[in-house]
């Protein structure tokens, strides 16, 4: 789609430079807002709740019919297999109670549904949270643009955010299948992760946009998915948050699937190094796995750590000594500091004690060792068991180290001889352990244990020495433990442990579209990116392109520098052609602005006379109705009216009764006399009977002067007869 010419619009609509305008659609933030009050602790996270909050949220929108109700909650909830009776259930919720979210009109082709009061105020205090969150990001967004590309105006920042939601989001759920499908049906094959798109972030940042602006946007992208930069960090919590409610939570409360799922008392979980060194990292990395380990103790498991990976942790910290000692000018500076957290992905001993610095937790390597000690009392504090592997058939170990190097050399890469025999002691503690709890505790569909870790080559090395295992595999990555413990935990827990574990989500996630270096290398760029460089810069030496770009080279730091500030320079020779052009445009807009003042002048005298006859008129709308106020009858002139009313009526009947009797007699002329003089009565008595102003005395002159006309007409007709 080709960009819009700023001069042949209006100066009000600013170019959206870089994206297609109009491009952006409805931001994905709003599909959140069906999940506020369950982030937010205003209703339970059960299936229902859920459902009401979603209902809600579609009703908002505005009112719908019964099936097309149904289609907009399923569209919602993709993952959650919702039945038009489940959404009908909640609707006769939703329309009880004192306080209704939805009332039930009839329509043209069936049942309408509308959003009540309540039901209003919840879908805007919705609206608001999510407009907050939307504010906020448009904030970041500026000020990340005018640090790290160039200044962007309201509209390209809204334009631009909601860009970079939808392509999160995109990565979210991609991601998210390795932990929907470890819970959705809770059986025993479900727990297999399956493999994370790691491009979809970056297909939806590229549709159609210029490559200057995709390239910061990518950029941005990263920083949002590291949980050590507060950039985008709302948003993504909300996102990913979000969409694991909906996937996971629409299901918890199905009391069937919980029973054959059973509760995880009595299974045990352990925690392998790199899990160990997460929990020595800064509270982003380490928060949501001590909420697992606390919630897992609550559950009934037995969370273990064996001693030959506290052994494994304490010799990588002493290895690590000389070089936190050579790093010591770029961990003491703090731009370099998070500059090296970014890129160093290999030893993430070191990043884990940058992190720690950061935070103020240790001042040095010795803080840093001391704290790395203390790690296993602190476990043992939260209910951790710490124990040796215990194995004594040595003849098992070597057929699971044997079994493990031949998956190693399978699936490429490589691993030490004593991580490979640390880890072989794993296995054949885990093989013994399973294979007791199968015999003790029959039926259950539980295995007895599994090794909390992101390594992926356990569970093949496992299924290979127990090709009879029906499917449930060894390793279980710590968002998929959570998401467990999710749904076998009380409800009001359920919301916050898949808040943890959407945050464990966003780190893998970040973890497979960026491109980390060994320490060296990452310590050089460090110093030629941080600071003046910008994050954007450290972020765009992450990228895969870059990666690919270097295959053909050395790829030394220096390499990766070169391709990096060349980057850089495209980007920002970009940026200031840009700014060029606004200039130019400006100048055309200051016309387009004067004409249009011009404009507004004129409609401003037009809307003058206007207002000026509608006064005129309303005065006079005002005029009339003064004098409608004045003819208005007092209370008391009302019940003079009715008195004056009685009383000619009763006169009126006491004529005719009069006139009855005489003709009865045979009086026929004095009869119709009689019949004459009432209605002479009628006539006289009628603007006394309705206006409270006309005295009675008027009525009996005017009824006495029209009697006598009558009698002497009456006495010069009687003779002549």
């Amino acid at each position: 789609m080709p960009r819009r010419n700023r001069k042949a619009g209006n100066f009000l609509q600013p170019t959206l430079e870089g994206l297609p305008a109009g491009d952006a659609g409805q931001d994905v933030l709003d599909d959140a807002a069906a999940a506020h009050v369950l982030l937010n602790g205003t209703r339970h996270a059960t299936r229902l709740d859920l459902l009401l909050s979603t209902i809600v949220e579609v009703l908002a929108r505005g009112s719908q019919e019964t099936d097309a109700l149904v289609a907009a909650v399923r569209a919602a909830w993709p993952a959650a297999d919702i039945t038009r009776g489940d959404v009908l259930e909640a609707l006769t919720v939703a329309q009880s109670g004192d306080q209704r979210l939805v009332h039930r009109a009839d329509g043209l082709v069936g049942e309408v549904w509308h959003l009540d009061d309540a039901g209003r105020d919840e879908a805007d205090v919705a609206r608001q949270w999510v407009e907050g969150i939307r504010r906020r990001a448009l904030v970041d967004m500026c000020r990340r643009a005018q640090r790290d590309f160039r200044p962007c105006s309201e509209a390209e920042a809204q334009l631009w955010v909601a860009r970079l939601t939808a392509a999160l989001d995109a990565g979210i759920r991609a991601g998210e299948r390795a932990y929907v499908g470890a819970v959705e049906m809770g059986s025993p094959t479900a727990l297999k992760p399956a493999a994370v798109d790691s491009s979809a972030i970056f297909r939806v940042i590229d549709r159609g946009a210029d490559e200057d602006v995709a390239e910061f946007l990518r950029a941005a992208a990263l920083a949002a998915l590291d949980p050590t930069d507060p950039f985008g960090e709302e948003v993504v919590t909300t996102l990913s948050t979000s969409s694991l409610l909906h996937a996971n939570l629409a299901r918890l409360d199905v009391a069937q699937e919980q029973r054959r799922v059973g509760l995880l008392d009595g299974q045990s979980a352990v925690l392998d190094t790199p899990i160990l060194v997460q929990l020595l990292s800064g509270q982003a990395v380490r928060g949501p796995l001590e909420q697992m380990v606390d919630a897992a103790r609550d559950a009934g498991v037995n969370v273990l750590v064996l001693q030959h990976y506290l052994d494994e942790l304490s010799g990588l910290v002493q290895a690590r000594r000389t070089q936190a000692s050579d790093l010591k000018d770029i961990l003491d500076d703090p731009d370099q500091r998070s500059a090296f957290i970014a890129l160093a992905g290999e030893d993430s001993m070191l990043v884990a004690y940058a992190q720690l610095r950061t935070e103020g937790v240790v001042s040095s390597w010795s803080d840093f060792e001391a704290y790395t000690t203390g790690l296993a009392e602190r476990l043992r504090n939260r209910g951790v068991t710490v124990r040796p592997h215990g194995n004594s058939d040595y003849e098992q170990v070597e057929r699971c180290r044997a079994a493990l190097a031949q998956v190693i050399t399978d699936t490429g890469g490589g691993r030490g001889a004593e991580a490979i025999g640390r880890d072989a002691h794993t296995l054949a503690m885990a093989m013994r352990h399973r294979r007791r709890f199968r015999r003790e505790n029959k039926g259950t569909a539980w295995p007895g244990l599994f090794v909390v870790t992101h390594d992926r080559r356990l569970s093949p090395a496992y299924e290979a020495l127990n090709p009879e295992a029906c499917g449930v595999p060894l390793a279980v990555p710590p968002g998929t433990l959570t998401l467990l413990l999710a749904r076998i935990r009380p409800v009001p827990e359920a919301a916050a442990l898949t808040a943890a574990a959407s945050r464990m989500m966003t780190r893998d996630i970040a973890e497979r579209v960026t491109v980390r270096y060994p320490p060296s290398v990452a310590a050089q760029l460090a110093r030629s990116l941080a600071g003046e460089g910008g994050a954007t810069d450290v972020r765009v030496a992450q990228m895969p392109s870059v990666e690919r770009a270097m295959e053909k080279a050395t790829e030394t730091a220096d390499d990766i520098l070169s391709e990096v500030l060349r980057r850089r320079a495209e980007r920002m020779r970009e940026a200031t052609a840009h700014v060029g052009r606004l200039n130019d445009d400006e100048r055309a807009a200051v016309d387009e602005r004067r004409l249009a003042a011009e404009q507004e002048r004129d409609r401003a005298h037009a809307a003058w006379d206007e207002a000026r006859l509608t006064a005129e008129a309303e005065q006079k709308r005002v005029t009339q109705l003064e004098e409608q106020l004045a003819a208005t009858l007092t209370v008391e002139q009302v019940a003079r009216l009715r008195r004056r009313t009685g009383i000619r009526s009763g006169a009126i009947a006491i004529n005719v009764a009069v006139a009855v009797w005489l003709s009865t007699q045979g009086e026929w002329f004095r009869a119709g006399f009689v019949l004459l003089a009432g209605m002479l009565l009628i006539l006289q008595t009628s603007a006394w009977a309705r206006d409270p102003d006309v005295r009675l005395r008027d009525a009996v002159v005017g009824i006495t002067a029209d009697t006598l006309s009558l009698l002497v007409a009456a006495s010069a007709w009687v003779p002549s007869a």
